[in-house]
């Protein structure tokens, strides 16, 4: 098998009163069959996410007490050259903050994924421990992500992602969001080769002390071509003419 294949991030967007779109990143036409996987942040916790037409939810996680949060990861297959989805306006009406990352290589029928966890972290505090999946399949492609529910416009939200049990472990999403009650998200992604426990994942929150929505996902791979097997030609001097 290979692991998953990032294609690229979109551009992070945010709604208070209205429907947003969620680009694709840039330059990207929809491919059939590539993974588009959006990771959102909302308040109040009572928000009804409607996803997108054809979309599905990977998991929710919610903290309710202390400076609120909503996380939500949505995805669906693409067809070929299909439009960005728009996201419906938040109800009740507050803010949504929105980032897309496309993956190419998953598994090609039902859900992308392996396993996921979501947990939350009710200490107000710069730590982050990101719950530990124990995976089925070998070559899975994971997320770690947490949001918070600060209200401040910032691109260096989380830092210091770290777990040894994942290579190239890269954040690849850090956006915070002013609009409406504020709050945001970040993700780190990495690959893990053998099938297992990859333990908790840990980061260093950069804002201010926060109570955290956490969450896990293992993006599960295609299935290796098959190598067809042909009996080997033996040779034999009995048989030649």
């Amino acid at each position: 098998m290979a692991f998953p294949t990032p294609v690229g991030t979109g551009a992070a967007v945010s709604s208070t009163t209205g429907a947003v779109t969620v680009p694709y990143p840039a330059a990207y036409t929809a491919i059939a069959d590539d993974i588009a996987a959006i990771v959102l942040e909302c308040d109040p916790v009572s928000t009804t996410v409607t996803p997108p037409t054809g979309y599905g939810v990977v998991n929710t996680q919610v903290v309710a007490s202390g400076t609120t949060t909503k996380l939500v990861v949505l995805w669906k297959r693409l067809t070929a050259s299909e439009a960005a989805p728009s996201l419906p306006a938040p109800t009740p009406t507050q803010h949504c903050h929105a980032r897309m990352r496309v993956l190419r290589g998953c598994f090609p029928t039902g859900n992308p994924w392996d396993v996921n966890i979501v947990s939350q972290e009710l200490v107000a505090d710069t730590t982050v421990s990101v719950p530990a999946v124990t995976t089925t399949v070998a070559d899975t492609l994971i997320w770690t992500l947490f949001s918070t529910g600060q209200d401040i416009a910032s691109t260096a939200g989380a830092t210091g992602w770290t777990n040894i049990n994942l290579s190239g472990l890269t954040e690849q999403m850090d956006n915070w969001t002013a609009s409406g009650t504020g709050g945001g998200f970040a993700m780190a992604e990495g690959q893990r080769a053998a099938a297992g426990a990859i333990g908790a994942t840990t980061a260093t929150l950069s804002l201010t002390a926060n109570f955290k929505a956490l969450m896990t996902i293992a993006w599960r791979p295609a299935l290796a071509t098959p190598t067809l097997w042909r009996p080997k030609r033996l040779s034999h001097p009995n048989l030649r003419r």
